[in-house]
């Protein structure tokens, strides 16, 4: 059997493997986890009735005028249910049927992805270890089903990568602006891809700065022309062309008292309360959130976190001349600012590592076959952290009676010291959820 023939059977024996688990996985997701809820009536509502209506409610005060905007209007970033509402309306499917349909996709897409690009890194066995961390990965399996949009997070970031591989090529920077317009429209938290693309520009075109200037600028231009309707339709509603409602979230944390003005919350914000929250971030909420996004992923990335740690330092000892790979940097420039402004936020939930775990498994992949020489010490890594992770996630799968790992707690605690996913689930069977939305 040739290799190439024998590459894609493997190939197709773990994505089959892995499409068949997460199949099951949409089984197992019949509550509705946070904010899904919202994508998944806004998906309904543009479907059914061509406006972004979520909510009738008028009784209660909100952030913004409920009863002059009609109710309650999409206050988050709408590509997630702009994406699924096609799938409401022709296939008759529910807004939270259509979410799941939706992750289920963009997990297939994930990995697919990482494999090319494990392949670009490092060649087959790298491409196809990575594959396998993917594929058993129960964080990974259980957002393929479960309606949010991280996974599509997850697939933007990988793309990134893969276009930064080439950006010297003018194709490659249309396709990084197309990357970021879509994952701005998304969430929020790929703004720091721009930095990344800047960094990145910043080292390859040392010798040619005006080069590098002309594609990230014509990435950015790109970026914003996608997200300009977006963002022009929040100044109408909102006066921001970059609201989002989850900032009251920061400032509820920050202590900031809350004024009422008829029907409409606001915060009274100055500049003392923004030196509050750079004190708070950098003092507090980073150090805290670092540490446990540290401690987390050496649980569900077994092995492979610890020897990415070993890649990264090694490649900052070695000589620049030596420093040759190119998907390096765009890779751990998106890994580590991703992590920051996770750990900037005054709590790092769970969903914020399904972007983070084929960044790592695909650094510790890597390792393996390129950065140790011993060949049985190799098999031992490959076995153990295969093996290890096909543990984590089989003890995560059985932690729950649903089998959901939304909110965590599985098999350490999460941030906030409890099992949150099990928590979630006892709520709302007690009836103090709705398991609705």
């Amino acid at each position: 059997m040739s290799l190439a023939r024998r590459e894609y059977i493997l190939v197709g024996m773990l994505i089959v493997g892995a499409l068949a688990v997460r199949a099951a996985s949409l089984s197992w997701n019949t509550y509705v986890h946070g904010d899904v809820g919202i994508y998944a009536k806004s998906a309904e509502s543009l479907a059914i009735r061509g406006t972004l209506l979520v909510s009738t409610e008028t009784d209660r005060p909100y952030f913004y005028s409920l009863k002059a905007k009609g109710g309650r209007i999409l206050d988050h970033n709408p590509l997630w249910p702009v994406l699924a509402s096609p799938l409401v309306k022709f296939f008759n499917a529910s807004g939270y049927g259509a979410l799941q349909a939706l992750s289920y996709i963009f997990g297939a897409v994930l990995l697919f992805l990482v494999y090319a690009l494990g392949k670009r890194m490092g060649g087959e066995k790298v491409g196809l270890l990575a594959l396998a961390f993917s594929s058993l990965s129960f964080t990974l399996i259980d957002y393929s089903a479960n309606g949010s949009f991280y996974i599509l997070q997850a697939v933007f970031y990988v793309a990134f990568v893969l276009a930064m591989l080439r950006i010297e090529r003018w194709n490659r920077v249309i396709s990084a602006g197309g990357i970021m317009g879509f994952g701005l429209l998304l969430n929020q938290q790929t703004l720091i891809l721009v930095p990344a693309l800047f960094l990145v520009l910043a080292v390859r075109f040392y010798k040619a700065p005006l080069e590098g200037v002309k594609r990230f600028l014509a990435v950015l231009g790109i970026m914003m022309l996608i997200y300009a309707p977006w963002g022009i339709r929040n100044y109408r509603e909102f006066g921001a062309p970059f609201y989002s409602v989850d900032m009251s979230y920061v400032w509820d944390k920050l202590g900031v008292p809350r004024e009422v003005a008829g029907d409409i919350v606001s915060f009274p914000i100055t500049g003392a309360i923004y030196m509050k929250l750079a004190r708070q971030s950098l003092a507090s909420w980073l150090p805290h959130n670092a540490y446990f996004i540290n401690r987390k992923l050496i649980v569900l990335a077994p092995v492979t976190y610890v020897l990415a740690i070993f890649f990264l330092i090694n490649y900052l000892f070695r000589k620049r001349e030596d420093r040759s790979e190119t998907w390096f940097l765009p890779l751990m420039f998106v890994f580590l600012f991703h992590a920051l402004i996770s750990s900037a936020w005054p709590i790092a939930k769970f969903r914020y590592f399904v972007p983070l775990l084929p960044l790592a498994f695909l650094v510790g992949s890597q390792y393996i076959f390129h950065m140790v020489k011993a060949g049985a010490l190799r098999r031992t890594l490959v076995v153990s952290s295969v093996a290890l992770t096909t543990i984590v996630s089989t003890l995560t799968f059985l932690s729950t009676p649903t089998h959901t790992d939304y909110y965590d707690g599985a098999l350490t605690t999460d941030n906030f010291g409890r099992n949150g996913e099990l928590d979630f689930i006892l709520q709302t069977k007690s009836g103090e959820l709705d398991p609705e939305w």
